[in-house]
């Protein structure tokens, strides 16, 4: 294919395809605070009909810290991209990055890319990527699902808050507890960091 591609993907850098890897294409990958990561997960999988999901956080909890859910282990995942951050085809930017500053985060996706914005694209593209714009966009908010049986729709909505911090309405201290030691351990030899509010 002659064009330029865009493929999504939730696979950690070590499943991706050699080709992608050997052909050296450029990567935005985008990691988020795992104790809302944690909360969303647990969300996302009693909302998708497929995992139905039917436990109690704690329980959920106990297996994400386990790494006996789906994409895990969730260290690996973002270690191994923060490990390559500094290669020329990896561009590793942080959710709520995207969050406080959408803009500048816009500026720095269109530079890696080779891509020359105006302030009013910048302005534009940061208005209909706006969290709030995509979850009443039907070709983001994944409301197709509805009707292919794919949404509990007792459950959340695909995108449900994406807020910073949500964790705190969800963890028990107890629970956060257990979070902060499992990130103490997995994290420690690492110099990523995350904003949790």
């Amino acid at each position: 294919m002659p064009s330029k591609r865009f493929v999504k993907s939730h696979l950690p850098y070590s499943l991706l395809p050699n080709d992608i890897k050997d052909k050296n294409c450029k990567i935005v990958y985008v990691a988020r605070n795992p104790k809302d990561v944690l909360v969303s997960y647990y969300f996302y999988v009693r909302m998708f009909s497929l995992a139905s999901y039917r436990g109690t956080l704690k329980e959920f909890l106990d297996s994400f810290l386990k790494d006996q859910v789906f994409y895990a282990p969730f260290w690996k995942h973002v270690q191994e991209f923060w490990g390559k951050r500094d290669e020329d085809n990896i561009l590793f930017i942080k959710y709520e990055d995207m969050q406080t500053d959408i803009e500048r985060e816009i500026k720095k996706i269109a530079a890696f890319m080779g891509k020359c914005l105006s302030e009013e694209d910048v302005e534009r593209l940061a208005k209909h990527v706006s969290f709030d714009r995509m979850r009443s966009n039907s070709t983001t908010n994944y409301s197709h699902w509805d009707d292919l049986g794919i949404r509990h729709k007792e459950e959340s909505n695909f995108l449900r808050k994406g807020k910073i911090g949500d964790w705190k309405n969800y963890l028990t201290e107890e629970m956060n507890s257990a979070v902060n030691s499992w990130i103490d351990r997995n994290n420690k030899l690492s110099d990523m960091t995350f904003d949790y509010e």
